[in-house]
């Protein structure tokens, strides 16, 4: 298989990983991918701040140390993710408004006894 494309072009010849590289592509049917060494960090990242990684430590990891960097270029929020923790939010406002409405509702009763 010829080295050709975007990893090619990156990385600039046809060593081993280029030439790996392309053929997972074309096994998975991706030969059109816009797949950079870029796309690792980004999963990485992203990987990492979802398990509850803290930017500063994820920048300890890979060597990044402008956080503007790794939190609005690398980092992505998958919808997995971004589903679960909006739910779990809706969670705990369901909570907390029905703990306020019994709260509201003891205190009512309160006041309809000590009348």
């Amino acid at each position: 298989m010829e080295a050709s494309g975007t990893w090619a072009s990156l990385l600039g010849g046809a060593d081993e990983e280029v030439e790996a590289l392309l053929v997972v592509e074309d096994r998975a049917g991706h030969t059109e991918a816009r797949i950079t060494p870029h796309y690792d960090r980004n999963w990485i990242i992203t990987t990492l701040a979802e398990a509850g990684m803290t930017p500063v430590a994820i920048g300890q990891i890979l060597g990044q140390r402008d956080l503007k960097t790794i939190t609005e270029v690398y980092m992505r929020a998958t919808q997995a993710k971004t589903t679960s923790i909006l739910a779990e939010v809706g969670k705990t406002l369901d909570k907390s408004a029905k703990d306020e409405l019994k709260a509201k509702r003891r205190e009512k009763d309160h006041q309809r006894k000590t009348s």
